[in-house]
């Protein structure tokens, strides 16, 4: 299938990655010349009835998980720090998408394939990270959707691999970006950001504790 820009389209995209880069602290990455089924952690497990189930549920995602009807996946990756995140910009895929500030992710390959694997191929295919399966915290589904988060030690080697452009931002800077220009944005970025970003500081806490116990 071929993309068509049109020149609306097209000025959208540029303010929208002129936004990217100067408020929201992003910086573009240009291109370059058998697991078993993780499940839920317990961190992510410790949102429920927080608001974060709350802001979840209001974009039609839930804390449960089940696979089997999960067709497509996204991955949100954070550097070791969490103030950095992944994020790439819509110009394929759903018309509600187009133009939009989004995660990396892909289709499902067969009702078989293990989610977090699924992740882990899309993002090297899409943004040139490598993160191993095991890293992967499920986050919450829609009907169609299941969302992961993972955390990296570094962000080097993140790049632009296909039509997309993907881009590093400043994770705090984005989410004050997307309340003065939410139509930027896909309409569940904020609510699976703040909740990803949150999983794996409980997760961090956790280890502290049982290290200290």
């Amino acid at each position: 299938m071929t993309t068509i820009i049109t020149p609306t389209c097209r000025q959208q995209l540029r303010d929208t990655l002129e936004l990217q880069q100067f408020f929201g602290g992003a910086t573009l990455r240009h291109p370059s010349p058998s697991l078993p089924a993780y499940g839920v952690h317990p961190a992510q497990a410790s949102l429920k009835g927080t608001s974060f189930d709350t802001d979840l549920a209001d974009v039609g995602y839930s804390l449960d998980r089940d696979d089997t009807d999960m067709v497509y996946v996204l991955g949100i990756v954070f550097d070791a720090t969490l103030e950095r995140a992944v994020g790439l910009l819509k110009l394929k895929g759903p018309p509600d998408l187009y133009g939009k500030v989004t995660f990396a992710g892909g289709k499902r390959e067969g009702e078989g394939e293990v989610l977090e694997q699924r992740c882990s191929s899309e993002l090297l295919e899409e943004v040139n990270l490598r993160v191993p399966v095991h890293k992967w915290r499920f986050v919450g589904q829609s009907s169609c959707v299941a969302t992961f988060v993972a955390r990296l030690d570094s962000l080097a080697g993140l790049r632009t691999m296909e039509l997309e452009p993907v881009f590093e931002f400043i994770v705090d800077k984005q989410l004050d970006l997307a309340k003065v220009k939410p139509k930027a944005f896909a309409h569940d970025f904020v609510a699976l950001l703040q909740a990803g970003r949150e999983i794996l500081v409980r997760e961090a806490q956790e280890v502290r504790d049982a290290a200290s116990a």
